[in-house]
């Protein structure tokens, strides 16, 4: 299976042309294509999989997000602010989930300036920031974690890192909302 995830037709409409190629030369298995909006399979030899993802809808949104702001011990905002961070990021949950963590630094509103600014990948802006927030243990803990492919146990934290408190540092990822447990204690 040859899987595309987060797949934007407007940002990765210059790999489609891979995708043809490869789907063309695929004789034993297929591509599977996530995205939040459907798109154009007409063109495909061997039709791949398709799988859109939907945002969650305002009310769901604005639960989310004031849930994330009270984990974060953060007054709730203008829910006009809300609304248009629904609108903005087409109710993704993830990102509001972060944009929630951002805003512990960074107001709601400039959130909502900067995203329009940045344009075209939200997920990189989102990411850069969160970034600058972290300290060096945070970071350096979350790259040695994220090459992880497989489910872990909060005892591997220690282990990446040269400092005795990766238990403490990861639990810090992890009330950032950046680590999430598997379900059913399978790991992180």
């Amino acid at each position: 299976i040859f899987i595309v995830d987060n797949f934007n037709y407007k940002i990765n409409n210059n790999i489609l042309p891979l995708l043809y190629k490869c789907n063309e030369y695929l004789t034993v298995g297929k591509i599977l294509i996530i995205s939040r909006k459907a798109i154009d399979v007409q063109n495909f030899f061997n039709i791949p999989f398709q799988i859109t993802l939907t945002g969650l809808n305002k009310e769901q949104s604005i639960v989310l997000m004031k849930y994330y702001l009270s984990q974060f011990n953060l007054s709730d905002p203008v829910e006009e602010i809300l609304r248009e961070i629904h609108k903005t990021l087409e109710g993704h949950p993830y990102f509001m989930r972060m944009i929630m963590f951002l805003s512990q630094w960074i107001s709601l509103e400039k959130i909502l300036d900067n995203v329009f600014e940045y344009g075209r990948d939200i997920g990189d802006y989102i990411h850069n920031e969160i970034m600058k927030y972290l300290n060096e243990d945070e970071k350096k803990l979350l790259k040695f974690l994220s090459i992880l492919r497989i489910p872990f146990k909060t005892s591997a934290a220690s282990s990446f890192l040269d400092s005795k408190n990766g238990n403490t540092i990861f639990i810090s990822l992890l009330k950032s909302f950046i680590i999430t447990q598997w379900e059913n204690d399978l790991g992180y």
